[in-house]
């Protein structure tokens, strides 16, 4: 049982060292450099250029000396663009936790095609940069939000979002686990040290000093030669957020182990009265034992489910985020226009501009209509798309999509439609001269992926399950005003910056253009963050596993231990181990069934209607059955290795 608790202490310093690590990547994702605080930027309506939007960003930084980093995204790594206090003039080289990420530490001219919509970190807030960032922000058009986070704060909220608690729950347990082995390790020394007169406040202190120095003081040994290596490896800056996270889960797991030990120790005291009854030594740990099993498998049937569910929409939303990774080098514009006039004109030029793009295959649009259409029964959305959009996003007309003929939309929606195509396409679009085939057509998804489009500054991202799909042949058969409304909510975008700015020259439209920006920077963060939360997810159910594994193997040999002068003759007479272990097998049923009943009411009252989601039902079930085979395998185990010793002369 000794070797059993030691394992468990080495797996829970593996999981806290694992723990830490992916929490220190998540934070430096969300707040590198060393920053402490958060700026939102919301510049969609605003009518300053990029440029200008830097220039103040900078004047401000250095106004307060406070560090402004912008966070630009890459498939190999993340770029710094520092627009505050203290550019650096030439590109410094960032070393990042996460050993596969690169990148460079570089000043605001280095920003180029990478939006400031979204946020950006900071170093430090004065209460006077609030205030002057939110006069800015509001004289500017530009929707200013600042958040400011102590270091606790943060890991609660990089723990929160990550789901790095419940890996911490499953360490909760993992630590019960070792206390109770090394307890029951120590359960014959206990006796006999009793026996000898000692008392019972210096027995339990000379068994909490113990597991101190034989359990944690190891663990707090490998922690810091961890933080050593750490910091010979990525440098101080990571090796503080990486200390200061580990040492905060090491400090709360180590006072809680503490607790337990104090519990257990007070709970499994040897009595007088069971010395003169010659009890066995672990005679007091069956109730203990049991109780910690019951908790840790209760904590995996309500878990389960939900890590499942959590892990496969982590990746799932992984998986769709890396989607816009095909878009890479996309990039749209923003614009502005200062009257009705000058609206025209602009409109005019961009349907200049979409020519010169369109005929050399770079005008990609996925223009979102939710908001436009009253009935969309039964499609959950209605996309206007090019087939450039579909090949940019690797999009197969004749398998992903299939063709939905206008009759058979219901009337409601038919007659919206049928209204509404002379409103977006170009009359040569709509009728086509010559007798030649129709250049729109209507589709909705046939795979269960879903179509993804654009949404705009607010929400870049959408992922309709089963639109109503427009589909053109090119973004020249839609209309000035569809065209004009796209460009001006960034659904339109360009594959090549370099044909985009070429274009802007020919069509004269510069004047009018306030910044160029990708389009898939946020997506590829976001895809990476995904992955990271379903790794830890996965984590998370390997840990409350591994505590189930650790608490019936343990209770599997405190009762055979407690059993073993019945179970040697029994079996030595033939018996076989079904019938030595039907009764335990008749109450484990009925604990499992009681924890079953009990988890299934408690996640109906918690989220109504989910305990009578089949995949929750299977899940539980599931784990139920998984764990009915794993008692067997381990109760049996147990009996055959007591046997031996038995037969060995060694209990």
């Amino acid at each position: 049982m000794l070797r059993v608790a030691r394992m468990a202490s080495t797996m829970t310093f593996v999981v806290v060292a694992v723990l830490s690590w992916a929490q220190c990547i998540l934070m430096e994702m969300t707040l590198p450099h060393g920053a402490t605080a958060t700026i939102s930027l919301d510049v969609g309506q605003t009518s300053l250029s990029k440029a200008q939007i830097l220039g103040d960003l900078q004047g401000l930084g250095e106004k307060h000396g406070i560090t402004i980093i912008k966070s630009v995204s890459r498939p190999a790594g993340i770029d710094l663009v520092s627009v505050g206090a203290r550019q650096p003039d030439a590109p410094q080289p960032v070393l990042f936790m996460n050993p596969a990420l690169s990148g460079t530490l570089t000043n605001a001219a280095s920003l180029g095609d990478a939006s400031l919509q979204g946020t950006l970190s900071v170093s430090a807030l004065p209460n006077a940069s609030i205030d002057d960032l939110r006069s800015w922000g509001k004289e500017s058009g530009i929707r200013v939000s600042v958040l400011q986070t102590t270091q606790s704060q943060r890991i609660l909220s990089v723990a929160q979002r990550s789901g790095g608690w419940l890996a911490l729950v499953g360490v909760g347990a993992l630590t019960a686990g070792v206390a109770l082995g090394w307890f029951a390790s120590r359960a014959h020394s206990r006796e006999v040290r009793l026996l000898a007169g000692i008392r019972t406040s210096r027995l339990h202190v000379e068994d909490s000093g113990a597991i101190i120095v034989s359990l944690i003081v190891p663990l707090l040994a490998l922690s810091a030669a961890l933080n050593l290596v750490v910091l010979a490896w990525r440098g101080e800056a990571n090796w503080k957020v990486f200390s200061e996270i580990q040492v905060t889960y090491v400090a709360c797991m180590i006072a809680f182990a503490v607790g337990v030990a104090t519990v257990l120790s007070i709970a499994t005291l040897p009595r007088v009265r069971d010395l003169a009854t010659r009890k066995p030594p672990l005679a007091r740990f069956d109730i203990v034992a049991e109780l910690v099993k019951a908790l840790s498998l209760g904590l995996v049937l309500a878990m389960l489910p939900g890590l499942l569910q959590s892990s496969v929409s982590a990746f799932r939303d992984a998986e769709a985020r890396a989607r816009w990774t095909s878009l890479a080098d996309g990039v749209a514009m923003r614009v502005t226009a200062d009257s009705p006039e000058d609206f025209d004109v602009l409109q005019a030029g961009l349907v200049e501009l979409t020519r010169y793009g369109a005929s050399r295959d770079a005008v990609a649009i996925a223009y979102d209509l939710r908001e436009q259409v009253e009935s969309l029964t039964p499609f959950d959305g209605l996309v206007i798309a090019n087939r450039r959009y579909l090949q940019a996003m690797q999009i197969d007309a004749t398998k992903d999509l299939k063709a939905v003929a206008a009759e058979s939309l219901d009337p409601a929606l038919r007659w919206d439609v049928s209204e509404s195509l002379a409103l977006w396409l170009t009359e040569e679009a709509l009728t086509p001269s010559g007798g030649s085939a129709p250049r729109w057509g209507l589709y909705t998804t046939a795979t269960d992926g879903g179509f993804p489009s654009l949404g705009g500054p607010q929400a870049p991202y959408i992922v309709r399950s089963a639109p109503l799909i427009l589909v053109v042949d090119s973004a020249t058969d839609l209309a000035p005003t569809v065209l004009s409304s796209a460009y001006a909510s960034q659904q339109l975008f360009f594959t090549d910056a370099d044909i985009l700015r070429d274009g802007i020259a020919a069509t004269g439209v510069g004047a009018k253009v306030l910044s160029i920006d990708r389009v898939a920077d946020l997506a590829i963060t976001e895809a990476a963050m995904a992955n990271l939360t379903a790794a830890l997810s996965a984590l998370s159910l390997l840990l409350v596993l591994g505590a189930v594994v650790i608490s019936v193997r343990l209770s599997a040999d405190i009762y055979v231990l407690n059993a073993i002068r019945r179970i040697v003759p029994v079996r030595l007479a033939g018996h076989r181990w079904a019938d030595i272990l039907s009764a335990r097998f008749v109450g484990e049923t009925i604990l499992l069934g009681a924890i079953l009943v009990l988890t299934l009411i408690g996640r109906e009252l918690i989220a109504p209607g989910s305990s009578r989601s089949m995949g929750h039902l299977a899940a539980t079930l599931l784990g139920a059955g998984c764990y009915v085979a794993y008692w067997w395998l381990a109760s049996v185990r147990s009996c055959k290795a007591a046997l031996h010793n038995a037969l060995q002369r060694r209990v």
